[in-house]
């Protein structure tokens, strides 16, 4: 039996692969995530993310790029859109396939920010990244996203300006 944290003691995201790009989904504000629905995936709306619901009117997405607090479990929801991808961040020990039709959770916890690890390597340019190690198509080199581990302040902070960029 797998043994995950609890939602209300992890940061809770959905990350959907597809050929070739991580998309990420916060449940916002409110903590639920809103109704997806494949009829509006477009290019602007890669997950599908019906905004008329009220659950979805807050919900934050982003492409490639993870964010999440240090000191604190991340409870990952994996899925694919179209093939098997495998979501892999080396330095948290993960690495889990992402299969179509299949929630699949994954979860870590990031025990050093990344400004942190810039120190400790002596390197700026350091960032924690999300490879796919399952070949996923011709455009399988070009797949990686990053995660972004931030204090919890900072994570907050983002959320926020996450949040006023969906009123603009």
């Amino acid at each position: 039996m797998l043994n995950l944290p609890s939602p209300e003691e992890a940061t809770v995201v959905r990350v959907v692969g597809e050929q070739f790009a991580w998309n990420v989904h916060y449940p916002g504000a409110d903590g639920r995530f809103g109704r997806t629905d494949v009829g509006l995936i477009a290019a602007d709306n890669p997950l599908g993310l019906d905004r008329s619901d009220p659950w979805a009117r807050d919900d934050i997405t982003a492409v490639n790029q993870l964010t999440v607090p240090v000191n604190r479990p991340v409870l990952v929801h994996l899925t694919s859109k179209d093939v098997i991808h495998s979501f892999g961040i080396y330095e948290m020990r993960v690495k889990q396939d992402a299969i179509p039709g299949t929630d699949t959770p994954v979860w870590f916890t990031p025990t050093v920010t990344t400004a942190d690890m810039r120190a400790r390597l002596g390197r700026q340019d350091f960032e924690y990244e999300i490879a796919c190690s399952q070949l996923c198509g011709l455009g399988h080199y070009r797949m990686r996203g990053f995660v972004n581990v931030l204090t919890g302040d900072d994570y907050r902070a983002f959320l926020a300006e996450e949040a006023r960029s969906l009123t603009r």
